[in-house]
């Protein structure tokens, strides 16, 4: 069975202040400080629910981290649930209605003689565009251990992998929120931002294999670590084409004295010295060349004066 929003701890704490909003009277301070335009109304009947709302969360919940947890989320409950009753021609009235309700929540918490740092109110008024997004947040931030041992102990990624898929884009949103500190995130999202990705969870055996892989991309992943290097040319990691470094390293020493060889045989006493002996060399084979050529032609002149000699003798002979 898949992995649904029903599943998330927010739906269930919701589930649960959603159904102490049917209260038969009001005794708490919401009467004394009540603005005359909220008596009676929906905003109204929310702040005479808000005592219940934890006493509920007192008793139900089985230790102080669940606590701590579901008055997180009964903050973002207020909020939300002022977002629907606010219409448009009201917005501005929004921090209003909040403050009134969180205020309410602290009277609440001052009678508390233990436990009241827990049930704290936070008196804050979050932006409406943001309040969504955090609770969203908060939401993953809780269960990401439950995913992730879940994940790896039945090897299965089945009940998780549509979630993990649709939390990816608001996850990264939110951390160009809090790195530009548009808002604050230091109540439970820095600390896990980077680790906590749900890419690192897509990233776990289990769900890579539900991923569909492009062609092309299967073939590189078979590939032999040597082969994949080879045909890559235009790499620029420094373990690639040795032998491309190889023929550097000799080319570059070789082209430097070759320059170096050039400027010292053009400017310097030693060259000019060198181009004088390079010069009486190349005169001396000159003339050993012609003299050769002369007496080749010498030889050639006398072997065709002997053979014509010799030809008359063997047609005298054959005469004979």
């Amino acid at each position: 069975m898949d992995f649904t929003l029903n599943d998330l701890i927010s739906y269930q704490a919701y589930n649960v202040f959603n159904s102490e909003n049917n209260i038969g009277s009001c005794n708490t301070s919401c009467d004394e400080m009540t603005f005359p335009y909220t008596k009676n109304t929906d905003i109204y009947k929310i702040c005479c629910t808000i005592k219940n709302k934890l006493d509920t969360i007192n008793l139900i919940l089985p230790n102080n981290d669940y606590k701590k947890m579901y008055c997180k989320y009964l903050y973002y409950w207020i909020h939300e649930e002022v977002i629907k009753l606010t219409d448009a021609d009201q917005s501005g009235k929004y921090n209003e209605f909040v403050s009134y309700l969180l205020k309410e929540w602290s009277n609440v918490v001052e009678y508390y003689t233990t436990d009241a740092e827990i049930f704290k109110a936070d008196l804050n008024v979050m932006p409406k565009d943001s309040i969504i997004k955090r609770k969203n947040m908060f939401d993953y931030y809780n269960i990401y251990d439950i995913v992730k041992d879940s994940i790896e102990t039945y090897k299965s990624c089945s009940n998780y992998h549509g979630y993990l898929k649709t939390i990816i884009e608001p996850y990264e949103e939110f951390i160009g929120l809090c790195s530009s500190k548009i808002i604050d995130c230091s109540d439970f999202f820095n600390p896990i931002k980077e680790q906590h990705h749900p890419k690192y969870l897509l990233g776990l055996m289990p769900c890579k294999l539900l991923d569909p892989t492009p062609k092309n991309a299967v073939s590189h992943d078979i590939q032999p670590e040597g082969q994949m290097d080879n045909s890559m040319p235009g790499s620029s990691h420094p373990s690639e084409h040795p032998y491309t470094n190889r023929s550097i390293v000799v080319i570059l020493p070789l082209v430097g004295t070759i320059f170096l060889f050039s400027f010292l045989y053009k400017f310097s006493p030693f060259g000019l010295w060198l181009h004088k002996v390079i010069l009486n060399k190349l005169k001396i084979n000159r003339n050993i060349g012609n003299k050769s050529e002369h007496n080749i032609s010498e030889d050639a002149a006398q072997s065709v004066h002997i053979n014509s000699k010799s030809s008359q003798y063997n047609i005298a002979f054959q005469t004979l």
